[in-house]
């Protein structure tokens, strides 16, 4: 997520305003992340022997899914769409979702029939606090978000699933990880994250492909804490999850990994807890235990030991 650059969404005049107002903006997240997803995977598709022209694009998806016979409306529709954004459907993701921004913005502002200054200026007039201008925006961005490439995106989503991505052989992966670090603010990154389940939960029918995200423990909770009242239930993704959990002795194989680069094949795990006891356990048990078995921490705290070993050969309950 860092790369994607998502940090101006909390500086968005027009987002924090639609929050402001009550606006349920989740639908609008989900629909950022499927055109991302969606675009990403078509550049794997078409672009495996980095032989991919855009240019060639359009005429290619054509004749893959015509193979000679007319289009129906739907798939028409579908491809007009992308060729609506060719100039932004292949940008970095960060101008991507800068275009989707900018677009519901001029929607907005249209409907409203205000001044495109007033976005600039945060919508400081005393006008815009008004309860009837208040509904009526609500209404009129709630519309624009829900009618935002809703259904081309649908449409596209079929074309992928009946046409493209029939191969069970081929294999496409979109992988994701670093969630938890501070890639955007605390209560957007909660909504992001949210967003981004639901909709992975969609490409599941596309055979051969697979999205995957790590994510940590507690940060999993809070998220499903925030979504509950969404009609987010936890139950129902639980065949969907892998749970990751580190055993006594694969920690105890990586930090003797660790313990003989340090000393170059000198010093190891054995050697560095052998017979040391602190409350009748051995003392890499009560590490382990002391750090809920998670390799960072364990990481963590045998760098705090080693500082405080002053050289010594083993690591003794003091220690």
């Amino acid at each position: 997520p860092e790369s994607m650059s998502l940090r101006f969404l909390s500086n968005s005049t027009i987002l924090r305003y639609f929050d402001s107002i009550g606006v349920n903006l989740n639908l609008f997240y989900k629909v950022l992340w499927k055109h991302v997803f969606i675009v990403e995977l078509l550049k794997m598709y078409f672009d495996e022997n980095s032989t991919f022209k855009k240019q060639s694009f359009f005429e290619r998806l054509k004749s893959t899914i015509g193979e000679g016979k007319k289009l129906n409306a739907r798939k028409e529709k579908a491809i007009k769409y992308m060729e609506t954004w060719s100039n932004d459907f292949w940008q970095q993701t960060e101008l991507l979702i800068k275009s989707f921004e900018r677009n519901i913005q001029e929607k907005f502002i249209a409907s409203l029939n205000i001044d495109a200054d007033t976005i600039k200026f945060g919508f400081a007039d005393e006008k815009f606090r008004n309860e009837n201008f208040i509904y009526e925006a609500k209404q009129k961005a709630e519309s624009i978000i829900s009618n935002s490439q809703v259904l081309e995106l649908l449409d596209i989503m079929d074309i992928m699933k009946d046409d493209l991505f029939i191969d069970h052989q081929r294999k496409y992966y979109i992988v994701i990880d670093d969630l938890d670090t501070e890639w955007i603010e605390d209560s957007l990154r909660l909504e992001l994250i949210g967003a981004m389940v639901d909709v992975i939960k969609e490409f599941r029918q596309l055979p051969g492909i697979k999205i995957v995200i790590s994510l940590r423990e507690n940060l999993n909770e809070i998220v499903f804490a925030k979504h509950q009242h969404k009609g987010s239930q936890r139950e129902k993704l639980k065949p969907l999850y892998s749970k990751l959990e580190w055993t006594s002795e694969e920690l105890a194989e990586l930090i003797d990994k660790r313990l003989l680069i340090l000393s170059e094949n000198e010093f190891s795990v054995n050697l560095a807890f052998n017979q040391i006891r602190r409350g009748n356990k051995k003392g890499l048990d009560y590490v382990l235990e002391r750090t809920f078995y998670r390799p960072r921490d364990v990481i963590s705290f045998m760098n705090h030991m080693i500082a405080n070993a002053n050289n010594k050969s083993t690591f003794s309950s003091d220690i």
